[in-house]
């Protein structure tokens, strides 16, 4: 059957239309891209869905949505890019802009930092606050001390969010004092501090990377270790360890450092956004932190069957009067300075 003439052309146009749509969207996108003025690229090395990543996550997206597309932080997660350490190195060397890692880890290169490790020195989810920021911005006297000796090292600090507390988990029974830890298996990390905590309740520390706890669990060969509940839960730890006791005897929280070099390059008018930004981020998790994340996993940890005790004012005294006391005296001196340990519980208000 012969095809009439208006149908062809209806046709053709259809299809030209198409095409010519198929274009358009392609520049568009092209352009999108291409509007980016400056890239930031890093990431976690923790999973998508715990807090620190959240976190990263969501101040990516706050910077590139405010500056509308003209600063564009890509956020990776899971450790795609390198672990906390090999991040560090390409953010020091200018592969990477932007990485996020721990306080701990941060203490092992910066003195500074050291007081982080101290066992109960800081005790509440505002005391970072306290310590790193002034009016509510990123400022003040530790700040500026630890901001001038990251610049050695071509890093600048751009946020501190509120303290998380590690507790301590185990397969063998109810822990409430540190006593009830004599003779149980505790994995430790690298951090002699945390091997000293472990030992000062009479538990015995063992060093372990993290990644064969899970296993070694399993096996016997470690009865529990010191974590964030909220960090448990996604590591299924309720499948071998039956017992939590909310100790809080360590403070952690996630920072993010940014490549000096690349942030003094930046105009200031980014550099503005990108500290509002990283402000308003640690606000916002602060608010959610608590009920969104913490209290969230508790409750799923009690649901999978683990056995969660929160000490009474009686017994936290007792944790904390025996570890600060055997632990504190091996390091003051050495590895921080009264002097820099009296300006923290200063600005704690201790």
């Amino acid at each position: 059957m012969k095809q009439k003439k208006g149908v062809c052309f209806a046709s053709k146009l259809s299809t030209t239309i198409l095409v010519f749509a198929i274009v358009y969207a392609v520049f568009c996108l092209t352009n999108a891209f291409a509007e980016a003025k400056f890239v930031m690229k890093g990431g976690t090395s923790v999973s998508e869905k715990v807090w620190h990543n959240i976190l990263a996550e969501k101040w990516a997206e706050m910077i590139t949505e405010r500056s509308n597309g003209e600063v564009e932080v890509q956020s990776n997660c899971c450790a795609v890019l390198g672990s906390d350490n090999e991040m560090g190195e390409k953010t020091m060397m200018g592969g990477l802009q932007w990485y996020y890692t721990s306080t701990s880890n941060l203490a092992r290169f910066i003195k500074e930092m050291f007081a982080f490790e101290l066992p109960y020195l800081v005790q509440d989810l505002d005391d970072n606050y306290k310590v790193f920021y002034e009016n509510g911005s990123l400022g003040g006297p530790i700040t500026e001390v630890v901001q001038e000796q990251l610049a050695k090292k071509n890093l600048h600090l751009l946020w501190v969010s509120g303290a998380n507390f590690r507790a301590t988990i185990n397969s063998k029974g109810e822990i409430k004092v540190p006593k009830d830890t004599e003779g149980i298996k505790l994995r430790v990390t690298a951090s002699a501090v945390e091997r000293e905590d472990v030992a000062s309740w009479g538990g015995s520390p063992v060093p372990m990377a993290y990644g064969e706890v899970y296993t070694a669990l399993q096996q016997g060969t470690i009865d529990g270790l010191g974590i964030g509940l909220a960090e448990a839960y996604p590591m299924k730890f309720y499948e071998v360890c039956k017992y939590a006791v909310k100790n809080h005897y360590n403070a952690y929280a996630p920072v993010i450092l940014v490549n000096l070099e690349y942030w003094n390059k930046l105009p200031e008018e980014y550099q503005k956004l990108i500290r509002q930004a990283s402000d308003d981020i640690v606000k916002w998790g602060s608010e959610r932190m608590p009920t969104e994340y913490n209290e969230f996993y508790e409750k799923e940890l009690e649901k999978a069957g683990m056995q969660i005790y929160t000490p009474t004012e009686e017994e936290m005294k007792i944790w904390r009067d025996t570890t600060i006391n055997a632990v504190w005296p091996q390091f003051v001196g050495k590895d921080i300075s009264q002097e820099w340990l009296d300006l923290w519980k200063q600005r704690l208000g201790r």
